[in-house]
């Protein structure tokens, strides 16, 4: 709104500019006397234009006015944000020089700010100079760009987090908080974190360990024992329970994986047939148990991905026994695949209780349970789907799932790259079902402080035509190598009076044991376990319980290192 004071005045200039022109015509008519006139003129003029100036000079000064008075009510209010601030910040100039500092900053620094005002930074605070803090302030100052960084300073025993920003003045805002309660809380929490993932690495080296001599026990009687129905089927529950304690285990211990970003694949080019064989063969007990009927259509010709086969058959397997505990006995259960563009397309249906539509959204979240745990027949973690999308990622692919409803069934789509190269390569070789590998000539020292696990996998190898010799502690297990030239040691990690580790060491000093096979039959299955193997002279690193074909499949494809009868003197 227009100043009305000020057109107040300009009225009455106006006016005083018509009387003066009225004047003026006053006097040029004749009316009186000429001289006189032009007198009276020349100061009506000087009138109006000492009005003018007075007028205009007392509007600047007012315009002065408020402007100032604006900037000092902007000044205050960022002084007053600037003391209230729980950051302590501190302004520079050019050379250093200290020219504000807040409450904040006193109460970090513990200095009042009336003593350091004006000084040089680095004269108020000496202790900063060769630390990181000088290092990232000159960086700043130098290069006129905003620095951001955490520190530990010395002085104060204190964590400290600074954004550093450069001024118009040629200086320094400062802005600095400590973080050192933070840190302490984070701090806490990885060390939960490493706690946790002991315990889960733990409870499974605890809970493999009893698994491997069960399922060699089951093993043998299959091999061995009576084929009555009725010992078979007891056989066949005994195998499936363990498979199934087992992916627990493995599905424990991926959540740790994935939650560290440490699930990695061993991609190499496989068909989708394998794949979805090795997936069948894992859930295949589960759905005949509960009666249902597996359609399986494929594609005729090959389909070959890029993948790691175990991971890929591991998605495949989720998805189908999530299918059978979920899909009422002697239901339905579908798995079909198609190319679509440069993909291949995997559906998995089902017959089952089916999805409600607020379900679906969260289906693959880690430990989603779709209803109360205590209501279901077939229970789970929670966390089987969570690990197929993590998989599926990995691959470059996607997974859904849709349903039209409780009691209606669902189906999981999972769509995956090709590879690059459908042209089948492979060997008549490779198309041909394998046949039990023979151990014949093979001297192999098994090594359990669980003697149950090292009776029974001694009786499998033999069966399977190997030599061999046992030991149940590191120190009998070093004193054996000695004596006997073996061509392939399985050591157990965990063992009294020397590991495992200790072990291969001792054996790899040896010139015998330079050329023989060491491998690790473990509970530890972590990468860093693996690690851990490598470093020691393993040349293989197996996880406890190991399937009978797997292991006879390595032990019959290893170099057979060259010896000669008769002891080695233990050199």
């Amino acid at each position: 709104m227009p100043n009305r004071k000020l057109i107040t005045r300009l009225r009455m200039l106006c006016a005083a500019s018509a009387v003066a022109g009225a004047l003026c015509g006053f006097f040029a008519a004749g009316w009186y006397d000429l001289e006189f006139g032009r007198v009276l003129l020349v100061l009506s003029f000087i009138v109006l234009f000492t009005a003018i100036v007075w007028s205009t000079g007392r509007i600047a000064f007012r315009q002065e006015a408020a402007s100032a008075s604006a900037q000092a009510e902007v000044q205050g209010r960022l002084v007053e944000s600037l003391e209230n601030m729980t950051d302590g910040f501190t302004a520079l100039d050019p050379d250093w020089r200290i020219t504000y500092m807040n409450a904040a900053a006193e109460r970090i620094t513990g200095i009042r700010r009336d003593s350091v005002l004006g000084r040089n930074l680095w004269e108020a605070f000496p202790d900063a100079l060769g630390t990181a803090v000088e290092r990232e302030y000159r960086l700043a100052m130098a290069k006129r760009v905003p620095v951001t960084f955490e520190t530990f300073y010395e002085p104060y025993q204190r964590y400290f987090e600074n954004d550093l920003f450069p001024t118009a003045d040629g200086g320094l805002a400062s802005y600095a908080r400590d973080v050192t309660e933070r840190r302490r809380a984070m701090e806490i929490l990885r060390d939960t974190d490493r706690r946790k993932n002991q315990f889960l690495a733990t409870l499974a080296h605890e809970l493999r360990n009893p698994l491997a001599p069960v399922r060699n026990a089951v093993q043998l009687l299959r091999l061995k024992g009576k084929t009555e129905p009725e010992v078979q089927w007891a056989h066949a529950v005994i195998d499936r329970q363990v498979d199934h304690l087992t992916r627990l285990i493995e599905d424990l211990m991926d959540v740790s994986r994935i939650s560290h970003n440490k699930l990695e694949l061993r991609n190499g080019r496989v068909t989708l047939s394998e794949v979805v064989a090795g997936a069948i063969e894992s859930s295949r007990p589960l759905i005949e148990a509960n009666l249902h009927k597996l359609s399986v259509t494929l594609p005729k010709e090959p389909v070959f991905l890029e993948a790691d086969a175990i991971r890929l058959a591991q998605v495949f397997m989720n998805l189908l026994t999530n299918a059978a505990n979920y899909t009422p006995p002697g239901g339905e259960i579908t798995l079909g695949a198609s190319k679509e563009g440069s993909e291949v397309v995997v559906r998995i249906s089902d017959t089952g209780i089916g999805l409600s539509a607020d379900q679906l959204p969260r289906l693959f979240e880690m430990f989603f349970q779709t209803d109360d745990v205590l209501q279901r027949a077939h229970g789970g973690l929670g966390i089987g789907l969570a690990i197929v999308r993590h998989l599926v990622t990995l691959h470059g692919g996607t997974v859904t799932a849709r349903s039209a409803g409780v009691g209606r069934g669902s189906e999981f789509t999972v769509r995956l790259p090709l590879s690059p190269d459908q042209t089948d390569v492979r060997p008549p070789s490779a198309l041909r079902a394998p046949s039990r590998p023979g151990l014949q000539g093979r001297r192999v020292l098994v090594v359990d402080d669980n003697k149950d696990a090292a009776v029974s996998l001694s009786t499998l190898l033999e069966i399977a035509g190997a030599e061999t010799h046992m030991a149940h502690d590191g120190e009998e297990a070093v004193a054996l190598a000695k004596r006997l030239e073996f061509d392939v040691a399985l050591l157990d990690i965990g063992l009294p009076k020397m590991n495992g580790h200790e072990v291969a060491r001792e054996i790899r000093k040896r010139s015998w044991g330079s050329a023989a096979v060491i491998i690790a039959l473990t509970g530890w299955g972590q990468a860093e376990d693996r690690a851990l193997s490598r470093e020691a002279g393993f040349d293989h690193h197996l996880v406890k319980p190991v399937g009978l074909e797997e292991l006879l499949k390595l032990l019959a494809g290893l170099r057979k290192p060259p010896r000669e009868d008769g002891a080695n003197g233990g050199a």
